[in-house]
């Protein structure tokens, strides 16, 4: 059966809702993030409109396109994953949810961890951004949503994180946690409060 692309984002679409579920359920019960979640969740996005590469690691080197970055060889996949969401865990078990700063780096950096091993054949990015979420959701902060009006800036940070630079990125994500949270709290993003308490 051929899936046009309209029907193929809307199976994703849907996909994706169910992924984001199980990570809230995930994060309700402070299961730890391993490779059979992260599978999981990519297995959910794909496995009604590819599912011959949905939950599993891609089997092949990969280009990126807009970047000069190479990601790793995809034998080196597994490893470099099962180190990557080793090191989240360890993070996220020394860590308080008042430590609302450190949250937002961990939460960035987990993210750029796993878009720069890219361990999907496609939806690396979408991964990335549920992983970022379980973090906050772990801490029972709001959603972070990197909206599409700032997917140049959202490249162009993941581009100098590829350099060495992760700043830029975590003050993309610190910018969108403050945003949801405003919106959380009822206030617009240009509203500033005048209370003096």
């Amino acid at each position: 059966m051929t899936i046009t692309p309209e029907t193929k984002s809307r199976l994703e679409a849907a996909g994706h809702e169910a992924a984001l579920s199980h990570i809230e359920t995930l994060t309700d019960h402070k299961t730890p993030f391993g490779q059979i979640e992260l599978l999981e969740i990519h297995r959910l996005i794909f496995a009604r409109s590819w599912p011959d590469i949905a939950g599993r690691f891609r089997t092949e080197n990969v280009e990126l396109a807009r970047t000069s970055y190479i990601p790793p060889h995809w034998q080196q996949v597994p490893i470099l994953t099962h180190q990557a969401l080793g090191r989240l865990n360890y993070r996220l078990s020394t860590m308080n949810r008042d430590e609302v700063g450190a949250i937002v780096e961990l939460a960035a950096e987990a993210h750029y961890n796993l878009a720069a091993i890219h361990p999907f054949r496609d939806g690396n990015g979408r991964v990335a951004r549920l992983v970022l979420n379980y973090v906050f959701l772990y801490f029972e902060l709001p959603y972070v949503v990197i909206p599409s009006e700032k997917r140049d800036r959202y490249v162009d940070t993941l581009e100098a994180a590829n350099r060495g630079d992760l700043a830029p990125f975590t003050d993309l994500v610190a910018e969108q946690y403050e945003r949801s949270l405003d919106q959380m709290l009822g206030q617009r993003p240009d509203q500033t409060s005048t209370s003096e308490e």
